[in-house]
């Protein structure tokens, strides 16, 4: 059974996001939030053409908002397509698996009437599009949760 909103969890959690944001508004350095305070703040960084990396080594600037999106559009379009490919090339290279193939297709054909293959192939395209709506949705949730986290760090002081 689902915990009402005003569960003890809800409220702790709550209250602790409204804590870090309250001392950030109060902090006198609004600059960038470091891991190490020893480390110097960007008024004070040289022009370093590797501090950008130095960054991101260090998972103060994150990438994964672009990197998730190349993920995604690799696996919506790309996969889909390279296992067509794969699934013809095997098909062709290998005369056993083709054999196969065709015995099978045969079989289908001659034991399920035309309607019901109909409804097969809804099904099966219905179940594809589904998959596809999934992975759209999990990276939408991903990409949701990046930028969330880079509301808080901004609302925190940080770049």
């Amino acid at each position: 059974m689902a915990k009402p909103a005003s569960s003890p969890y809800v409220s702790a959690v709550v209250g602790s996001c409204g804590i870090i944001l309250r001392r950030a508004r109060q902090s006198p350095r609004l600059g960038r939030v470091h891991a190490h305070p020893e480390q110097p703040q960007p008024s004070e960084q040289s022009s370093d053409p590797t501090t950008p990396m130095i960054d991101v080594l260090t998972f103060d600037t994150l990438i994964s908002i672009p990197v998730l999106l190349v993920f995604y559009y690799l696996g919506a379009l790309v996969m889909p397509v390279v296992a067509w490919l794969a699934m013809v090339l095997l098909l062709r290279r290998f005369e056993p698996l083709d054999q196969a193939f065709q015995a099978g297709i045969r079989v289908f054909d001659s034991l399920i009437p035309l309607r019901w293959r109909l409804l097969i192939l809804l099904v099966m395209l219905l179940m594809f599009v589904s998959m596809e709506l999934g992975w759209r949705v999990m990276f939408e949730f991903l990409i949701a949760f990046m930028q969330m986290r880079d509301a808080l760090v901004g609302a925190a002081g940080a770049p």
